[in-house]
């Protein structure tokens, strides 16, 4: 009743009065938390700001190697395009080469034969395999087939 028409007692007073002292502790702690969530809040913000510095920079770091290394496989690329071709090109010689040494050896062999020709017609003999097998045929009487041991 006495909230009622506006009459208060000293112990009314006094319990108002340690309410208020109470609030205005927990005031005070609250406004000390804050004041901590704050100082929290600006350390993460540097950190933040430092962590995201140190990712850019790592990040650069990453894109320059990746290009640096795109690089050099495409450096490698051109060096394995060059060896396949200087491969190619002197698998190429190498085949001419060996095609000019057969040719070089038939050469040198029908040299030889000229020589033995040459040789025997010198002594007055004609050797059997510059005669047309078809002329010793059809002239059998005109032919002197002769063995000798140089054969």
């Amino acid at each position: 009743m006495r909230f009622l028409f506006g009459t208060a007692t000293l112990a009314d007073v006094e319990q108002l009065q340690d309410n208020y002292v109470l609030l205005q502790n927990k005031n005070s702690d609250i406004a000390h938390s804050l004041s901590d969530q704050l100082t929290y809040i600006k350390e993460l913000d540097t950190m933040t700001k430092t962590n995201t510095n140190a990712f850019t920079n790592l990040s650069s770091i990453i894109q320059d190697t990746i290009v640096q290394s795109h690089d050099r496989f495409q450096q490698l690329t051109r060096d394995f395009m060059w060896f396949n071709v200087t491969i190619y090109n002197q698998s190429e010689i190498y085949m001419k080469i060996r095609q000019l040494h057969f040719a070089l050896l038939h050469l040198i062999q029908q040299i030889d034969e000229l020589v033995a020709t040459v040789q025997y017609v010198l002594i007055g003999k004609l050797p059997i395999n510059v005669i047309d097998p078809q002329y010793i045929v059809k002239h059998p009487k005109e032919c002197n087939l002769a063995v000798t041991r140089e054969l």
